[in-house]
C-alpha cells in the first residue's frame, strides 16, 4: 500500500512538473520598456512605441490603431498581454497624437463651423487611414515580425481594405 501510494504521488509530480515546463516554455517576458519608433506618412516623420518579447523572432505582430485620444501613450498592458503571447506589440502615433507632429484631428473637427463638423471629421478620415497603412508598411518591414501574421485589431473598415491590398503585395 506504502509503495502505491509513493507511485501515485511521484507520477503526480511528475505531471505537474511536466505541464509547469510547458507552461514556462509558453510564457514569454516583454522588455522593460519599449523602443520609440520613426515611420513616414508622406512627408511627415511619426513616432510610435514598439515592444517585443524575448527572443530573437521573428514573431507575429499586432499593430494597435488606437481610438482618437490625444495622447494614447505606449499601452503598457495591453503590451505585457500581447508579448506574453509572442507577439510584437506596435502602438503608431498618428499625426497630431502623442509624439507626432501635425494638428490633432479633434482640435480640427472642433474648429470647423458646428453644421460642417462631420463633413470635416470625413475629410480628416483619410489622413488617419494614410498613417494607418504608414504604420503597417513600417511594421511589414521590421526583421522581427512575420509579414503574414500581423494583426490590425479596431480598424476602419477603409483602412483594413488599404492594408489588405498592401499586405498582398508583402510576397
Amino acid at each position: 500500500m506504502f509503495r502505491q501510494s509513493v507511485l501515485i504521488s511521484a507520477c503526480r509530480c511528475a505531471i505537474f512538473c511536466g505541464l509547469l515546463i510547458v507552461f514556462l516554455q509558453n510564457f514569454a517576458i516583454a522588455q522593460a520598456k519599449p523602443e520609440e519608433v520613426v515611420f513616414h506618412s508622406g512627408k511627415l516623420e511619426l513616432h510610435g512605441f514598439l515592444w517585443r518579447p524575448n527572443g530573437p523572432g521573428p514573431f507575429p505582430a499586432v499593430l494597435w490603431n488606437h481610438g482618437s485620444e490625444k495622447l494614447p501613450g505606449s499601452q503598457p498592458h495591453l503590451a505585457e498581454f500581447y508579448t506574453s503571447h509572442f507577439y510584437v506589440f506596435f502602438v503608431p502615433h498618428r499625426r497630431g497624437q502623442g509624439r507626432s507632429p501635425g494638428a490633432y484631428m479633434q482640435d480640427l473637427v472642433e474648429q470647423a463651423p458646428p453644421g460642417a463638423r462631420a463633413r470635416r471629421a470625413v475629410e480628416l478620415h483619410d489622413e488617419v487611414v494614410a498613417d494607418g497603412v504608414a504604420a503597417l508598411t513600417f511594421s511589414s518591414r521590421r526583421p522581427l515580425s512575420t509579414r503574414r501574421a500581423l494583426l490590425f485589431p479596431d480598424a476602419p473598415m477603409a483602412a483594413f481594405k488599404r492594408c489588405w491590398q498592401v499586405s498582398a503585395t508583402w510576397a
